[in-house]
């Protein structure tokens, strides 16, 4: 590695991108009764299994060393539980059932749980942990103990032993519990950084460093990558000396390990009490097992118990599942009927399929957990991780599902749709090898191309075309990277067809406008951007005779213009999008004029002549998608670099009089590249997007393409 790549920095980055996957695809925090950790695909990051293993107790511990106390606290509470359960860990319990998973019941001495008991003791001095590591000496004495060392457990539930001692359980089990009881040993009071390693050695950083590493500080050191932390302070409490004795969710951790189920045991159990019954450190407890268990660790002291704290409620997460019929006579869930793609799984068919559905999934403005919408995490047995997406064809949906049931509700998109463009593929990417047309020029192939160049008043070229080396080669395009919309999730979805000389449909998101000024969308059917069945798309686009006019600030379109070409393209910039509106001459309607006005962004800044005049205008388009910059300009934005153009006054022609047939506006980003992309466009069309809702809430991971 490099010097950068081994360095406190680096390795440092590395622990916190991997806690914070854990915590986005394992981490099962509030809502969940309480917070533990499942086992995840690690490409997709689905569960696979909800088991808990014996290993994983040392987490706590890791998570006490980076001063993540509390979240170490939670995840321990549900390990000392189970140990309380079952005075034991055994290798693998399940949280689903509750009961131990695949009959791996057995303990063989493991030391990872008092490993992070012993650290969690060193965060808080929490006398809780003096009596979690009592309640496991005392087990371990009284299950473990042999006249030749000390025998591992076949199974917990019965407490047969294994003649096998592993040499962890001197070598770690008993040094971290020996350190927890004596806190004046040295390595509890040495004012050195140093650490454990997995074995349980004591590794002190010397304060001297070799030749090399002298050699290494002499060299000009970049600035750290990773802002120092600060550790949480210790927890207080106003119920008594123990603040974990205290917690209101103490008691969600005893319900999730199923303490009520702890099985009775006699009295003396064990050989201890056959062969050292009169040994100065056995004591009854020792000998005998606990009766109450209410209270966890049972070797808590009526003082460590508070008597006037309270319990929160337990918090569980709504969940729901949809089934869908089998279609008489139709195409039903069977063999190829899902698809996995880059960042989900694509449905083909709705008969048969069911949906289970989990309410963990946060809303955009949404500030409690009962805001939270609906999240697809089972598709007919098919888990999906947190990031997946489950994407359904309208064409199923729309045919199939009635838009008004209650349990399945189809909702429009009204901030985005999808602009869709057919371009020719190279080398027929430009009609009859024809350079791509300026602004100013039609891109329609007609011979009036050079007229219309010439109807803007005054007599002015209009602004420069791209040049020829930012022409995009559609196949490869960046904007499809850049631009990324849902269909791109498809790589097979993008071409019409086998036939090489078949132009490309690439879908590009856009943002419609708000205000008084905007229109609604021209009433035309959605494009087609993919087949169900692998058919060449063969349907034709709304539109192909597009007119390219750059910013349109100074300039005018004529009527002949508007007359005759269905798409306007226009830059932004210069001025605001109702005055570019107000450059287009009144044109009668027909079914070859005008329809719609395309605005090309070139930044993600929103400029100050298009902005909201208020702030107040910000507060009441509050519903806007996406993330929120500093107000007025905050509910603007309908994704990451798009915002809603707003037309702040009535449509108005170029003489001043309110425009009889409004023009409808949609606004792309992309720049330069998606200038030049529509410049080779050969069709136009839109596509409106939907989301789905059950009884009012949104179902967040499911996109209707």
């Amino acid at each position: 590695m490099t010097d950068d790549q081994h360095s406190p920095d680096s390795f440092l980055q590395v622990w916190e991108d991997s806690h914070a996957s854990i915590n986005r695809h394992l981490y099962r925090g509030e809502g969940y009764q309480h917070p533990h950790l499942v086992v995840g695909d690690v490409i997709t990051g689905a569960t696979r299994a909800f088991w808990i293993d014996s290993l994983s107790a040392y987490y706590p511990g890791l998570l006490a060393l980076d001063g993540k106390v509390d979240e170490a606290i939670q995840i321990h509470l549900l390990t000392t539980a189970i140990w309380a359960r079952f005075s034991a860990l055994p290798e693998r319990w399940n949280v689903a059932t509750g009961d131990i998973d695949g009959g791996l019941s057995w303990y063989g001495g493991r030391p990872e749980f008092i490993e992070s008991t012993y650290y969690i003791y060193r965060a808080t001095q929490d006398p809780w942990y003096l009596h979690v590591g009592e309640m496991v000496l005392r087990d371990l004495k009284r299950r473990c103990w042999t006249k030749c060392g000390w025998a591992g457990l076949r199974d917990v539930q019965t407490g047969e032993m294994i003649d096998r001692m592993e040499s962890f359980f001197l070598g770690e089990t008993a040094k971290y519990m020996f350190l927890l009881f004596t806190p004046e040993h040295p390595l509890n009071k040495i004012d050195a950084p140093w650490v454990f390693s997995t074995e349980g050695h004591p590794l002190i950083i010397p304060k001297k460093s070799t030749s090399r590493q002298s050699h290494r500080q002499q060299q000009p050191s970049s600035p750290p990558s990773v802002i120092e932390g600060i550790c949480q302070a210790v927890p207080r409490t106003n119920f008594g000396v123990s603040s974990t004795a205290s917690r209101s969710d103490i008691f969600h951790a005893a319900s999730l390990a199923r303490l009520h189920l702890r099985p009775g045991r006699g009295y003396g159990e064990g050989p201890i009490m056959e062969n050292s019954p009169d040994h100065p450190s056995v004591s009854v407890s020792d000998l005998s097992s606990p009766t109450n268990y209410t209270f966890y660790p049972w070797t808590l002291p009526p003082q460590l118990v508070p008597f006037n704290a309270t319990s929160a409620p337990m918090a569980i997460r709504p969940t729901l599942d949809i089934s869908f019929p089998s279609l008489p006579g139709g195409v039903n869930l069977g063999p190829g009927a899902l698809e996995r793609v880059r960042d989900g799984i694509f449905v083909k068919t709705i008969g048969g399929l069911r949906l289970s559905m989990i309410q963990d999934a946060p809303l955009a403005g949404s500030v409690g957990a009962e805001d939270d919408g609906y999240r697809v995490q089972v598709i007919n047995n098919v888990p999906l991780g947190k990031d997946e997406k489950v994407y359904l064809s309208r064409q199923i949906t729309f045919d199939v599902v009635d838009p008004y049931d209650p349990n399945f509700t189809r909702v429009r998109d009204t901030a985005m749709i999808d602009l869709v463009v057919d371009v020719l593929a190279e080398p027929n990417r430009r009609r009859n090898g024809s350079a791509a047309p300026e602004a100013g020029q039609s891109a329609a192939g007609s011979p009036d191309s050079q007229k219309d160049s010439e109807l803007h008043l005054g007599g002015r070229r209009p602004a420069p075309s791209v040049d020829e080396s930012s022409v995009v080669d559609p196949p490869d395009s960046t904007v499809r990277s850049m631009l990324s919309n849902l269909v791109h999730s498809f790589s097979s979805l993008l071409r019409d067809g086998p036939n090489d000389n078949a132009p490309l449909r690439l879908s590009l998101p856009a943002a419609l406008p708000t205000g008084i000024g905007a229109a609604p969308l021209p009433d035309v059917e959605d494009a087609l951007t993919l087949s169900m069945f692998g058919n060449p798309i063969s349907s034709r686009l709304s539109w192909s005779s597009i007119y390219f006019a750059g910013e349109l600030c100074n300039d005018r379109i004529l009527r002949d213009v508007a007359q005759n070409h269905e798409v306007l393209v226009i830059k932004r910039g210069g001025c605001t999008f109702s005055q570019k509106l107000r450059n287009i001459a009144a044109y009668r309607s027909s079914r070859s004029s005008l329809k719609m006005v395309i605005v090309v962004s070139y930044d993600d800044e929103i400029p100050i002549h298009e902005s909201a005049e208020s702030a107040e205008y910000a507060e009441a388009q509050s519903s806007t998608d996406g993330p929120r910059p500093t107000a007025p300009f905050a509910a603007l934005r309908a994704e990451p670099y798009l915002i809603r153009p707003h037309l702040d006054e009535t449509q108005m022609t170029a003489s001043g009089i309110p425009r009889s047939n409004p023009v409808s506006l949609l606004m792309v980003g992309g720049g330069d590249e998606t200038y030049a992309l529509l410049q080779v466009a050969t069709g136009i069309g839109i596509k409106r997007r939907y989301s789905m809702r059950s009884r009012g809430v949104p179902i967040a991971n499911l996109y209707i393409i």
